[in-house]
């Protein structure tokens, strides 16, 4: 059977390339526009957590017309996967670290898939547990992370030259 080591190097290229794009572009979707979004809406940082989290899964819910019910698995991972990236990007203070993070991740899974019917592959049984315990350690280590944030951090890089504070009295 076929892997990644017996394909060609431009379809190799193309799958780095490809994943780049994706990691990229979810980053700046979810932890990106939709931090931004749910923290300008005054919600604790927690539930921006949450809130960002659950939405990056249940946008992958729409993978259930090309795989069915198991798409419903997937969206629960790709949760507590959310969750992870959430707070890569609390712990980095940036978005740019959790953008290769999720580019290598989807790396990984993808390319353990080539060659290899999917509801068998061993990697399937490093990957999923591999998530659930690195959730569970970022849960337990969640405190750690500062909670002080910046105008910048919290509305964007535009807000560092804006005046956040409370107006004047005058």
């Amino acid at each position: 059977m076929a892997n990644l080591l017996d394909q060609k190097a431009e379809f190799v290229l193309a799958l780095v390339v490809l994943v780049l794009i994706v990691g990229f572009t979810e980053e700046l979707m979810f932890r990106g526009i939709g931090v931004v979004t749910f923290r300008r809406m005054d919600l604790t940082e927690g539930r921006v957590a949450l809130d960002s989290s659950v939405v990056f899964g249940a946008v992958h819910l729409s993978n259930a017309l090309a795989t069915g019910t198991s798409a419903i698995f997937q969206a629960i991972i790709v949760s507590f996967t959310g969750y992870m990236l959430y707070l890569t990007r609390r712990w980095a203070g940036v978005i740019w670290l959790a953008m290769p993070v999720h580019a290598s991740q989807d790396f990984l899974i993808s390319s353990g898939q080539i060659g290899v019917d999917p509801a068998l592959s061993p990697l399937s049984f490093v990957v999923f547990p591999t998530m659930i315990g690195l959730a569970i350690l970022l849960w337990r280590r969640r405190h750690r992370i500062n909670v002080e944030l910046s105008p910048a951090a919290v509305l964007g890089p535009a807000a560092a030259d804006t005046d956040v504070s409370a107006p004047s009295a005058s």
